[in-house]
């Protein structure tokens, strides 16, 4: 039920709200939880966005090393989700402990594979930029030819990715 599922994205939205409010109030907005508070919220903002767009599946992932881990989200359109043309696309969503949140959008027709990166900040930015090598060479071994770009991830005034708008 569509309006059941966004009265619930307003209560997680307004529970975050009241959460921000009472450590603004205590003089903690710089801290730990209210970081965290403000990702979660970000978060849900994103996937409330999603939801009205897109189909999506939401698998837990376990990195190789054993602090690292994550939520892979995989997007797609249902009416475009296979093109005419043989174009297929999807948006990934990663949120991760030390490369924050990770939105890669992905267009594949053939072998060719279109990728961008929406990332938090310009550490992350150079980060990825500096072992996208190794993807690339990845799929050159299976025969894909990938290009990529690479931004830092906006929000509008409402604190909503700008990701969305773009696709």
């Amino acid at each position: 039920n569509k309006e059941k599922v966004q009265d619930f994205y307003q209560k997680i939205t307004k529970q975050l709200s009241g959460i921000t409010e009472v450590l603004q109030n205590l003089g903690q907005e710089q801290s730990p939880m209210a970081k965290t508070v403000q990702n979660m919220s970000q978060n849900v903002n994103f996937l409330n966005q999603m939801n009205q767009m897109y189909a999506y599946v939401q698998l837990p992932i376990r990195l190789s090393e054993n602090n690292a881990h994550g939520e892979l989200y995989v997007y797609s359109n249902k009416k475009h989700m296979a093109s005419k043309d043989g174009e297929v696309s999807a948006l990934l969503h990663l949120d991760m402990e030390h490369l924050g949140p990770v939105d890669v959008y992905v267009q594949m027709k053939d072998t060719n594979v279109s990728t961008r990166f929406y990332l938090k900040d310009d550490d992350m930015l150079d980060f990825i930029n500096d072992h996208i090598e190794i993807l690339t060479k990845r799929l050159e071994k299976r025969g894909y030819k990938m290009s990529c770009q690479m931004t830092v991830r906006e929000e509008n005034s409402d604190g909503q990715n700008v990701i969305m708008n773009e696709l």
